[in-house]
């Protein structure tokens, strides 16, 4: 995001749309995913606390990202009419927009992507430790296998 190459008005709305759907997608995984966990097996196996409690710091990492891109967005100046009155010299005005938008869009786009890469790292860090919890205690991850089936001779199995 911090390389994002983008004009105040229509084209940063444009370019950041995108990025603020798929970090509130990334956000909403990430939360189902906890929640997931949360009523696992997996709370019994030593260490999944601190996993639950990293992931969990990964959904506030990924909304305080999305929260910086509504802000973003809300700090980008979108061209319209104003109110009526006297005559306003239009162009000024857009101009002096503009150039007050430019640092307050780029900051929030750079705590943004902060905030993301903090959000990666949790979930890096909690992929890797349920891999080493699932290979140190499988015990605690194993799900029963399913029931086997079986049909009788006098009637077709059902697809």
């Amino acid at each position: 995001m911090t390389g994002l190459s983008w004009s105040p008005g229509t084209d940063a709305l444009a370019r950041i749309t995108p990025l603020f759907r798929t970090s509130q997608r990334l956000t909403s995984e990430a939360l189902a995913e906890l929640s997931t966990l949360d009523g696992s097996t997996y709370t019994a196996v030593p260490g999944s606390r601190h996993a639950l409690d990293t992931l969990a710091a990964a959904v506030s990492a990924a909304s305080s990202g999305t929260t910086c891109l509504t802000q973003a967005i809300a700090a980008n100046p979108l061209d319209g009419a104003g109110f009526p009155g006297p005559p306003a010299d239009e162009n000024t005005i857009r101009q002096t927009r503009n150039a007050e938008a430019v640092p307050l869009v780029t900051e929030h786009l750079a705590d943004a992507a902060s905030d993301l890469e903090l959000a990666a790292t949790c979930c890096a860090y909690v992929a890797s430790g349920i891999a080493d919890a699932v290979q140190a205690s499988p015990a605690h991850t194993r799900t029963p296998a399913p029931a086997a089936t079986t049909t009788t001779p006098s009637r077709p199995a059902r697809r």
